[in-house]
């Protein structure tokens, strides 16, 4: 028996990442695919305050947990009527993390949101929309938050 088409779901928990849900259902139901919903943490650097000396900041071990907990009521709350069969937390370069997820699974398809920032806040922040774009071995949807 074939397998079922993957499409992989990257969320930040936000309601914008919610804004390609409708898609997301509509391509699920018309490949007869499955979802992938995954987060991704990364590694906080260490920061060192001049006057208060270095400032602990969670590990990535407790990043992750964190992140568990919260991907995992993310998606019973807002994925519920999707055939959702993982849910994972990646750690990382988000970009990095969700292509390389998405070709280790043999994703047929990307769907996410980009909220759309531009001028300053984008070139600070970084698009990782569209490091994913550039870096993806499968189709990407991106659809534009409102």
């Amino acid at each position: 028996m074939a397998s079922r088409p993957i499409i992989v779901f990257p969320t930040d928990f936000s309601d914008l990442s919610l804004g390609a849900h409708p898609w997301l259902a509509r391509l699920q139901a018309a490949l007869d695919a499955e979802v992938h919903c995954v987060h991704v943490v990364q590694e906080p650097p260490p920061y060192t305050l001049l006057e208060l000396g270095t400032v602990p900041l969670p590990t990535l071990a407790q990043l992750r947990a964190g992140a568990e907990q919260g991907l995992a009521n993310f998606a019973r709350r807002h994925l519920a009527d999707l055939r959702v069969t993982a849910v994972r937390v990646l750690a990382g370069r988000p970009a990095e993390a969700v292509v390389d997820y998405a070709r280790e699974q043999g994703a047929a398809l990307i769907v996410l949101t980009t909220h759309g920032y531009g001028g300053v806040r984008r070139a600070l922040l970084g698009s990782t929309t569209e490091a994913i774009l550039r870096e993806a071995a499968c189709p990407v949807l991106s659809v534009r938050s409102h």
